[in-house]
């Protein structure tokens, strides 16, 4: 009698194929090619200031040469330009923020020129790039309109923000908001300006105190 052949034990499953993710379209390479470049470019510009800055050194520091720079923008300061849009977008939201509504006029008044002065001592290095750069565009009368344009459309979404907070506050406003927001632009900047040049000399509170001067002039400040 032939024996009977012993049972082979049964081969273990292979693993599933991972699902490979899809390759990166063009346009999704291109989106992250110049989000590095803004990143590159945002800490090179805050150490260096515009003036030093170098296309090759903010390439080096995206990891890339510089072709990729100029594949993605018209040289530098149309590269500056782009990371400050970027840059003063997250400032307005920071000083907005969730200020407490349920507070007076007043003290939210106060409260957005608090935030305004924390920023600016967070970012000492931004507002002396930005200042730098003012100047750059003023020499430069052809880039300076550029420039202004830009000043413009920012400009313009900080009116529709002191139009809602005005509407919601249920406060009329001492001049119109176009004017208003220019107003307070300078005030925010000459404010900043002296503190640079003088820490000691420029209490932290005064940028509140006179926002609230020009948007609130017939009401005395929060203490």
């Amino acid at each position: 009698m032939t024996p009977a052949r012993p049972t082979r034990p049964a081969k273990p499953a292979r693993p599933a194929k991972r699902a490979r993710p899809p390759k990166p379209t063009r346009d999704e390479k291109k989106a992250r090619t110049r989000r590095r470049l803004l990143d590159a470019a945002a800490e090179v510009f805050a150490h260096r200031g515009f003036a030093a800055t170098s296309l090759d050194e903010v390439a080096e520091v995206a990891g890339f040469s510089k072709g990729a720079v100029y594949s993605n923008f018209a040289g530098k300061e149309d590269l500056f330009l782009s990371v400050l849009d970027e840059h003063v977008t997250r400032q307005m939201l920071d000083i907005r923020g969730d200020i407490d509504v349920t507070r007076t006029a007043g003290e939210q008044v106060m409260e957005a020129g608090q935030r305004f002065m924390d920023l600016f001592q967070r970012e000492r290095a931004w507002y002396l790039l930005s200042f730098e750069f003012l100047v750059y565009a003023a020499r430069n009368p052809e880039f300076q309109v550029e420039f202004a344009a830009r000043q413009r459309a920012q400009r313009a979404a900080v009116v529709a923000m002191l139009e809602e907070n005005a509407a919601a506050m249920e406060i009329p406003m001492s001049l119109p908001p176009e004017r208003m927001a220019v107003a307070l632009e300078a005030l925010a900047n000459g404010i900043a300006f002296a503190k640079l040049a003088d820490e000691q000399g420029v209490p932290d509170d005064l940028v509140g105190e006179l926002f609230a001067v020009l948007v609130l002039p017939n009401e005395q400040p929060p203490a």
